[in-house]
C-alpha cells in the first residue's frame, strides 16, 4: 500500500488504509489507498505516525481501528522520568468530534485491550495540562 508523506505547509484530513480520516501534518506520513493525493504529498517508505515521541502536551498518535486486538506500549526516550498523564481515547466516528478518554497511564508499560466494534478507533497521547517531565515514546499497533 502507497505511503506518503505531507511535504506542504498545511494539514490534510485524508483517509487511511482503516478508511478513518486522518489530519496528515506538515512531516506526517499516511498509508492510504487514495489514487490521488494532494500534489504536496511525496511517496515515501516512512510509516505513519502510530508511534510519537512525546516531550510536551497535546501530542497523540495517529488513529487506528483495533480490529479485535490493539496494543499498547509506553516508553522512556533518553534520561530522566517521565512525570505526567499519557491517555488512551476512543472514537466512533475517527476523532472529527473529540474522542472519549479510556485509559490512562502514569508510567512506562506494555498493555493490550481487545474492541471488536468496526466503528471504533483509538489513539494514544498526552492531553493539554497532563505533561510535567520527560520524553516518552508511545505506540499503538494490532
Amino acid at each position: 500500500m502507497p505511503t506518503y508523506r505531507n511535504d506542504g505547509d498545511v494539514t490534510y484530513r485524508i483517509n487511511d488504509t482503516d478508511d478513518l480520516v486522518q489530519n496528515v501534518h506538515p512531516g506526517d506520513s499516511i498509508e492510504t489507498y487514495d489514487p490521488n493525493p494532494p500534489d504536496d504529498f511525496t511517496e515515501t517508505v516512512e510509516t505513519p505516525e502510530l508511534t510519537k515521541l512525546i516531550s510536551g502536551e497535546n501530542v497523540w498518535t495517529g488513529a487506528v481501528k483495533p480490529k479485535g486486538h490493539l496494543n499498547i506500549s509506553i516508553a522512556q526516550s533518553g534520561s530522566g522520568e517521565f512525570a505526567g498523564k499519557v491517555t488512551l481515547q476512543r472514537s466512533f466516528d475517527a476523532f472529527v468530534t473529540a474522542g472519549r478518554d479510556v485509559k490512562y497511564y502514569n508510567s512506562f508499560e506494555e498493555d493490550s485491550i481487545e474492541d471488536t466494534d468496526p466503528n471504533a478507533s483509538y489513539r494514544l497521547g498526552v492531553a493539554t495540562d497532563d505533561f510535567g517531565d520527560g520524553i516518552l515514546i508511545v505506540s499503538l499497533s494490532k
